[in-house]
């Protein structure tokens, strides 16, 4: 359990990688293997329960929602993402050099209007900028 807890807190906070693991007495390295093999657990087993292919009019209500609280017109849903610190890899670490000073791969989600989540991607190298992150997930590259 203090393994879910920990990453949770790393992923839903942006707590960085050093304070969850003295808070929940995990060792740097051990750390980033456990972030990445929970996130490559949830893609696997969760994935496909929790975020549902939607249906013209569910996209038109989700669009009208965002318009009515925010005034925007064609809202579908709100992206943003997150560095995960991981340790160099030896195959072309130079990728996973992110500008924050940290090797890191990304983790990036959509959320609708209820802030439910309607897709992630996770595991792209550090150093890809967001523009580049998402044409790749809409491109399906």
């Amino acid at each position: 359990m203090t393994i879910v807890v920990m990453v949770l807190a790393r992923l839903g906070n942006g707590n960085s990688s050093q304070m969850c693991g003295e808070v929940y007495g995990i060792v740097e390295s051990t750390k980033s293997i456990i972030v990445k093999e929970f996130c490559v657990a949830i893609r696997k087993s969760l994935k496909p329960l929790v975020i549902l292919k939607l249906s013209r009019n569910k996209i038109k209500k989700i669009t009208i929602c965002f318009e009515c609280l925010h005034e925007i017109p064609y809202i579908l849903g709100a992206i943003d993402g997150n560095h995960v610190l991981v340790i160099a890899p030896k195959v072309d670490p130079k990728s996973y050099y992110c500008q924050k000073g940290f090797y890191s791969t990304l983790i990036q989600g959509v959320i609708d209007v209820k802030c439910s989540f309607q897709d992630y991607d996770y595991g792209w190298v550090g150093n890809i900028h967001d523009w580049a992150l998402f044409q790749k997930i809409e491109l399906g590259n």
